[in-house]
């Protein structure tokens, strides 16, 4: 039991910083910024909108699937804001 005791306390010494040893600096967070805007797409051949919600009443027509991408891929595509769901609310 002694030696277990012993052990403990050193084991706790060993991991406190000494006062010449700095403390290790924590690990910072990757910031990569704010996610790009996901709106959606019909497959369609069609198609020529982006939305801001799947559940667009505009989707109604859509007889493909749908599928996400950001505002500029869509605007790539040549695809144009929805006009009853963009901008979002």
């Amino acid at each position: 039991m002694p030696f277990v005791l012993l052990w403990l306390c050193w084991q706790t010494l060993a991991s406190a910083p000494s006062p010449g040893r700095p403390h290790p600096a924590p690990a910072k967070p990757r910031v990569t910024g704010r996610p790009a805007p996901r709106v959606y797409l019909c497959r369609g051949s069609r198609s020529y909108a982006y939305h801001a919600s799947p559940r667009c009443e505009a989707l109604a027509w859509c007889t493909t699937a749908l599928r996400p991408a950001t505002v500029a891929a869509a605007q790539r595509e040549g695809r144009f804001p929805c006009g009853r769901c963009w901008p979002p609310r």
